[in-house]
């Protein structure tokens, strides 16, 4: 089992391990779901695994190629970044429609090592999908 997810995950290629997507998230967590089935259940075959783990991938790579070449797909899984905070005021209306509080922009800048929300501009890559949003 731990032969063959190693395997599919070399061949589908860094985005599956890369920063995800919601659709990632979700084969990551199939992926997983189906290892730790194969794992504990005993009316499972290794070739079952094996054939849920290819369709998994080959799913994500199908998705991956689709999505690259039609940007409305790209949309529909892809979350566009967000602007939060520009020229030293934080933007309430996008913030609550992104269900981000300051205090998690705070936290997001602290990540990157910056020492002031005055050293956040448009152009910095301040992670924000590392910010939880707010329930």
């Amino acid at each position: 089992m731990y032969i063959s997810i190693v395997v599919f995950l070399r061949i589908s290629g860094s985005r599956t391990l890369a920063s995800m997507n919601v659709f990632d998230f979700i084969i990551t967590v199939a992926i997983g779901s189906a290892f730790g089935r194969a794992l504990t259940a005993s009316n499972v075959a290794l070739a079952e695994a094996v054939v849920a783990f290819a369709l998994l991938i080959g799913l994500q790579f199908i998705v991956a190629w689709v999505q690259t070449r039609f940007l409305g797909v790209q949309r529909f899984i892809t979350n566009p970044p967000a602007l939060l905070y520009f020229q030293g005021e934080f933007l309430r209306e996008k913030m609550r429609s992104q269900r981000v509080t300051e205090d998690e922009l705070w936290a997001a800048v602290r990540k990157q090592n910056l020492g002031s929300m005055e050293q956040v501009d448009a152009d910095d890559t301040v992670d924000v999908d590392s910010v939880s949003p707010a329930h």
